[in-house]
């Protein structure tokens, strides 16, 4: 599969997000910072339920989600880094993994909402660095 494929596919996945948890949940998700705390608030509400394959499939879909709304929000491009991962890259350093971001959620090793404030803070580190 190609660059613009896959990350067409991203696209696509990010959107199914969307539309299924409208009708699921009854909420309408958009790329902004309050779909990300309401999903960080969904992963922790329904952990205790999730099996490894929920986890594999949220980590896709919730990934594809989280790096769309990163990139309407702050920039940067997808971005494959190996086989299996894709990143948002904005320059040179500063880059973010959206898939990594919601596993570290899914884990509890991180809060989703906490996670993505800090991007902003990839722009100051980068800033300084120069």
């Amino acid at each position: 599969m190609n660059t613009a494929t896959h990350t067409s596919a991203i696209s696509e996945d990010a959107k199914l997000v969307i539309d299924v948890m409208n009708e699921k949940e009854d909420v309408q998700l958009d790329f902004s910072a309050d779909a990300i705390s309401w999903l960080d608030t969904y992963i922790k509400q329904h952990h205790n339920t999730l099996s490894e394959d929920d986890k594999t499939v949220l980590c896709e879909k919730f990934g594809a989600f989280v790096g769309e709304t990163i990139r309407r929000n702050y920039g940067g491009q997808w971005v494959q880094a190996n086989e299996n991962n894709w990143m948002i890259v904005f320059d040179d350093q500063a880059k973010t993994e959206p898939f990594e971001m919601v596993s570290a959620s899914l884990d509890r090793r991180s809060s989703l909402t906490s996670l993505y404030q800090q991007i902003p803070e990839l722009f100051d580190n980068n800033a300084m660095q120069h």
